[in-house]
């Protein structure tokens, strides 16, 4: 860090050990705390599974072709 920055170096340190700490919390309530009853199976319609396949092939080619999607969002406006 260059000099006068050391301020801001000691305040994103602060903010990341702040914010694993939360992250930690999440992680902990998902794999090491157990649920207190049965759970429900999720239940998903054929619209809504229609809808998941749609956005997650539109998410895979746009991080698979990026410039597929540069291109379609030029075209857009």
């Amino acid at each position: 860090a260059q000099k006068g920055y050391y301020f801001i170096v000691v305040f994103a340190a602060l903010n990341s050990t702040i914010s694993l700490y939360y992250y930690l919390l999440l992680v902990k309530e998902a794999y090491i705390i157990q649920p207190a009853g049965e759970t429900a199976p999720i239940i998903i319609d054929g619209m809504q599974k229609v809808s998941l396949f749609v956005l997650t092939a539109m998410m895979l080619m746009a991080g698979i072709l990026p410039a597929f999607s540069s291109n379609v969002l030029a075209i857009a406006g």
